[in-house]
């Protein structure tokens, strides 16, 4: 379990960084219209009338807040209150200065929650991310009137993998458990009656779904944003567009250790289909 939540950092980063590099890139108004996290700032896929049974329990994470059972949690601060603590802990992780310069200090966990639940969605709610955005300019290159992405971006993901990699993933996988009733709720705030740590599962699957491109990435700039050139690609889920983006390189290195941490949290709980 040592490397396994350090890589559900992984995710919250990059979806993070990624989401604010190419929202950057797009008009004002174009990313999607969102309540404030906690709020309704997603919208379940369908409409649930009954609470699925969970898959993958996270150990101490029944019998808390939104597990429909009616028992208390064991001692958490409430929702609302939460930021104090949970920077707390991550600063205990990453050091405070990191965590100064990398995570939107706000609504925490309500963020990590909202974006994770949007990366198999088309868009990725940019002022909801947990990160800060990634530094410099998105850049393109041009050939013979032909569009494609620089692999001068790729480079700018560099901090944020090292930060995901340098924390200690054991401490990492504590302060998950250890909040994840109130990721639960902030799962169910947004109307669903679900598991959060099994939505999290079905989110690693899509990641790892991601196609891989071989050769520079064509682009079209139809408007005053750029799309990839390819209908499929740019048909694919936000969080999959952000593999892309990283490059084949990156994409690669993170996808074997995201594989790592969806096998981990199934193994959390009963047995399901890979």
């Amino acid at each position: 379990m040592r490397n396994t939540i350090a890589w559900f950092a992984v995710v919250v980063l990059l979806a993070g960084a990624a989401a604010a590099m190419y929202y950057r890139q797009q008009p004002a108004g174009q990313a999607p219209r969102a309540e404030s996290p906690g709020g309704a700032a997603g919208q379940p896929t369908g409409q649930q009338t009954a609470r699925p049974p969970v898959r993958y329990p996270v150990p101490g994470g029944q019998g808390g807040i939104g597990d429909g059972n009616g028992t208390a949690a064991r001692s958490l601060p409430s929702l609302d209150k939460s930021d104090g603590p949970v920077r707390k802990r991550l600063a205990d992780l990453f050091g405070a200065g990191a965590v100064k310069a990398f995570f939107n200090a706000r609504n925490i966990i309500q963020r990590v929650v909202v974006t994770l639940d949007n990366v198999t969605g088309r868009q990725l709610p940019l002022r909801f991310v947990p990160v800060k955005p990634v530094g410099g300019q998105f850049r393109v290159t041009e050939k013979r009137g032909q569009l494609y992405l620089s692999p001068n971006n790729f480079k700018r993901y560099a901090p944020y993998i090292r930060l995901a990699e340098a924390v200690d993933g054991e401490a990492l996988v504590g302060l998950y458990v250890r909040f994840y009733p109130l990721f639960q709720q902030a799962y169910e705030s947004l109307g669903y009656k679900g598991y959060f740590n099994d939505r999290l599962v079905a989110v690693l699957k899509s990641l790892l779904d991601t196609p891989e491109v071989q050769g520079p990435v064509k682009l079209v700039q139809p408007s005053v944003y750029y799309k990839y050139a390819d209908p499929h690609l740019e048909s694919l889920a936000a969080g999959q567009k952000i593999l892309l983006r990283m490059g084949t390189d990156n994409a690669r290195r993170i996808k074997a250790k995201l594989r790592e941490l969806r096998q981990a949290l199934m193994r959390l709980g009963p047995k399901g289909p890979p």
